[in-house]
């Protein structure tokens, strides 16, 4: 077995799609076909059952990846060490993001700190805080930043920066004139939400809750790019984080009623498991992030 083919099974057994874990691996389908069917070949089980919806570990399958999962941290592990020794000079940089900080508040400085150390290689995975979070605990990141209200158990963390969760309607939404709030205004309101996960979700509901509002007609959205552009169209109301709607707010495309009752405010954290020491990569992008933010 080599390690470059348990990559490889992991992958797909991880998405449940050699397609998908072809596109992960950015290699092409076939050539992740031909690693599979290696590796099957050389412990002499299949796998892998295929089918029209896609793949599912074998018996022999879902008892390997158990050892795979170790395998394959270790070598992480092993490789950090080695960047240790090396320093900034070469290196890996695995990071995973929630959207909302992986879209609208990374590439930036990411993009800075790898114009500084143009030998290191970075990867961004995004998803929802709460899958964000579980990857972390699997050490599949080398470290991860997401949205919270409350810490997540188990990891480490530091906040990076502050963010507020906005109340916004369409421009032309009645809303937009009014200054007291009175919850009964949104009782009729169709809400567009992010996905379930999300922390974003997450804070609308603590908001919701507050004002004991209940929403009677709810559409779920799992994209914040999706979810903005519903609320333009006039489909309903949203709350999002201040950094998604900066653009749209300038350009009067969206308006965000001053209602401190709707308004709340949130960290944006950095986390990575306890006891894990961060590569020099890890630590140099981290220190890079928190003199970006000051």
């Amino acid at each position: 077995m080599e390690l470059t083919q348990l990559r490889a099974f992991y992958e797909i057994a991880r998405s449940g799609s050699f397609s998908k874990g072809a596109e992960k691996l950015n290699i092409t389908q076939p050539a992740l076909s031909r690693q599979i069917e290696s590796l099957e070949k050389s412990v002499g089980i299949s796998l892998f059952n295929r089918h029209s919806r896609g793949v599912y570990l074998t018996e022999a399958g879902r008892r390997l990846i158990e050892y795979v999962e170790q395998i394959l941290r270790l070598a992480d592990e092993a490789d950090r060490t080695l960047q240790e020794i090396q320093g900034l000079e070469t290196g890996t940089l695995k990071i995973g993001a929630c959207t909302t900080v992986g879209n609208y508040l990374l590439p930036t400085p990411l993009a800075a700190f790898l114009k500084l150390h143009p030998n290191i290689e970075a990867s961004l995975e995004l998803g929802s805080s709460d899958e964000i979070a579980e990857r972390v605990m699997n050490r599949h990141f080398d470290l991860a930043f997401i949205a919270g209200i409350a810490d997540p158990p188990g990891l480490c963390i530091e906040s990076i920066h502050e963010d507020q969760i906005l109340f916004l309607v369409y421009p032309d939404h009645p809303l937009c004139k009014t200054t007291d709030f009175q919850p009964e205004l949104l009782a009729d309101e169709v809400f567009i939400l992010r996905e379930l996960g999300s922390a974003t979700r997450k804070a609308l509901e603590l908001i919701l809750e507050s004002v004991q509002i209940k929403p009677r007609k709810v559409v779920t959205l799992g994209d914040t790019e999706a979810v903005k552009r519903a609320v333009m169209a006039g489909m309903g109301i949203t709350f999002l984080s201040k950094y998604t709607v900066g653009l749209e707010l300038q350009a009067g495309l969206l308006c965000a009623p001053n209602f401190p009752e709707l308004m709340l405010s949130r960290r944006l954290l950095c986390i990575y498991p306890k006891g894990v020491h961060l590569s020099p990569a890890a630590l140099a992008f981290l220190s890079h992030l928190k003199k970006a933010n000051h």
